[in-house]
């Protein structure tokens, strides 16, 4: 059986051992710096905790006119060094407008404010890319929000080398699309990446086997 290893983001409130193992997940997510390094020193907030008594610690993103989008984390938090990345996305999963945003950190009494900056590479914000399915094959989907976007669809292990290339520079229209990776010889147990590139933009998902 395939297993997906890691996808997305949303920080919650704690409120059982299973939603705690939910957030510790959410936490990683946050932490991880975007795919595109270009992006990172734009979308990431830094903070330091150093006091050593239990707090509760929220952080969220607001327009400069103020409204609140989106809440990345509400939970406590533990003393050290953080740096936490926003994905460009409100509280529905949509992509935001490109622009300037404030992003509010609460530590306890401790209240602290900074802007972000978001900017799309093609292709970005007009597609998505998740699991479709688990079994012994594994699925994927892919949405397209535009016409005539350049996709190319790749297989790796976990060390980068190419497995399958189903889909190579080709032109593909709006609207929902997938692919089961059924392979042809059988494959080693491991971590496997699929990787979707759509323009100038590529995400990856990854899985692991069996």
């Amino acid at each position: 059986m395939l297993r997906i290893s890691g996808i997305l983001i949303s920080g919650l409130l704690l409120w059982s051992s299973a939603v705690a193992d939910l957030s510790a997940r959410d936490l990683k997510a946050l932490q991880t710096p975007p795919a595109d390094s270009a992006d990172a020193e734009n979308l990431r907030i830094w903070y330091s905790i150093e006091r050593k008594s239990y707090c509760q610690f929220a952080l969220e993103i607001y327009t400069l006119s103020q409204k609140k989008i989106r809440q990345l984390l509400n939970q406590p938090l533990n003393a050290g060094y953080y740096n936490f990345y926003w994905d460009k996305k409100d509280d529905s999963g949509r992509y935001v407008e490109p622009g300037t945003y404030l992003y509010k950190l609460v530590d306890c009494s401790k209240i602290k404010y900074g802007n972000l900056i978001v900017a799309y590479r093609k292709g970005e914000n007009t597609s998505s890319f998740y699991p479709d399915s688990t079994g012994e094959n594994f699925k994927v989907g892919f949405e397209l929000l535009g016409d005539s976007a350049r996709v190319s669809l790749r297989i790796y292990n976990n060390v980068e080398v190419l497995k399958e290339e189903p889909i190579v520079d080709s032109l593909m229209f709006r609207g929902r699309h997938s692919y089961t990776w059924r392979p042809e010889e059988k494959i080693s147990p491991g971590n496997y990446i699929f990787r979707l590139q759509v323009d100038d933009y590529s995400r990856d998902l990854r899985f692991s086997y069996p």
